[in-house]
């Protein structure tokens, strides 16, 4: 959005100007309230009737109804702040001040692929909502299929890039001595791609109004999180940490909100499910493997290989899903809507 480069852009200029680490994060405290300053006003102004007294009270049962799905709301919420922190905590802990700012590098690739992304499914939210309202359910079950699909190919090319690429790109950009294994590298790809299942999960299932259903599984999430990390940091250091948090969501997130969306909206077993997103998985390790070896067997290091490996990745990414997928009813559906759009745009522009 226009606030977030804006604010992006000042905290750039404030760090070269003054070099204040406090200005710096404190710039984004300011813009935020002035957005929703401006979100306020922008509402109030399309939508005067926000503002209009009403006499009429809300029934016990649909106020009860509405307390109960916030509280389950702000549990998902309040959770996901100390998901974030727990793995920074014990880090610094257990290993040092200076592994959390390596890591915090890494870190910064996976939110630039995970910001873009999410805006994918922030905007399909509402219509997501509409199509269980006002359709089939038969549809509705394609349109996840769909999703779903789409979801695995995109943040699989992500998650490609960032175990093919993610450590000569930190060598090119900072330096060798900011550069950690191979295996991190891997670990953190691995991550991202959980993140972007559990998005769709997650926007999915609120879609649906499924809030009360799963309210406790992320309070379990960060304590299996906390567990698992404090355990494996002390054998694999850094990684050890990544892997609790994988373990944490694999045994929380990724089995329990499919099982929720099939037994609630789809009234049947996941089964389905969990078969076809790990074959799924296995085809990104096989496009990962490949594009990797590919890379290192072309150029081994520098510029020209973050450019060339990133091409190979694409490539390669692209043309396992083609072979494998090209007949699937998922793969028609997203290209039809391609097409679509590619008809419109020609038309607009030829």
């Amino acid at each position: 959005s226009t606030f977030s480069l804006f604010n992006s852009l000042i905290q750039v200029l404030a760090l070269l100007i003054f070099g204040n680490f406090i200005l710096y994060v404190s710039i984004t405290v300011f813009i935020n309230i002035v957005q929703n300053i401006y979100i306020a006003r922008k509402a109030d102004s399309m939508y005067p009737f926000i503002n209009e007294k009403v006499s009429e009270s809300i029934a016990k049962d649909e106020k009860k109804e509405i307390l109960k799905n916030c509280y389950a709301i702000f549990l998902y919420k309040i959770n996901d702040v100390i998901l974030k922190a727990t793995d920074n905590i014990v880090l610094s802990s257990f290993i040092g001040l200076s592994i959390v700012g390596i890591y915090s590098n890494y870190l910064l690739i996976v939110s630039t692929f995970k910001m873009f992304l999410d805006k994918i499914y922030d905007g399909v939210k509402d219509s997501i909502g509409n199509l269980h309202a006002s359709a089939d359910p038969g549809q509705v079950y394609l349109i996840f299929k769909v999703i779903n699909f789409f979801t695995a190919c995109i943040f699989g090319l992500a998650s490609v890039g960032t175990f093919v690429v993610a450590n000569e790109f930190i060598s090119v950009w900072i330096g060798d001595k900011f550069v950690l294994s191979q295996l991190f590298a891997l670990l953190i790809a691995i991550e991202l791609y959980i993140m972007g299942l559990q998005k769709f999960l997650s926007t999915f299932r609120t879609s649906m109004g499924l809030f009360q259903q799963a309210k406790y599984r992320p309070v379990i999430g960060s304590i299996l999180n906390v567990i698992f990390s404090i355990i494996l940091v002390q054998y694999w250091d850094i990684s050890g940490v990544i892997m609790g948090t994988i373990l944490a969501s694999l045994l929380t997130y990724m089995w329990y909100d499919p099982f929720i969306i099939y037994k609630h909206v789809f009234k049947k077993s996941a089964k389905e499910y969990y078969i076809t997103n790990i074959e799924y998985v296995m085809v990104m390790f096989l496009a990962g493997g490949l594009s990797f070896f590919l890379s290192k067997l072309i150029i081994r290091s520098g510029v020209g290989y973050v450019i060339v490996a990133t091409i190979i990745s694409i490539i390669v990414t692209f043309g396992i899903i083609f072979v494998l997928y090209r007949k699937t009813k998922e793969f028609k559906y997203i290209m039809n809507i391609v097409k679509k759009y590619t008809y419109k745009l020609k038309s607009r522009f030829l």
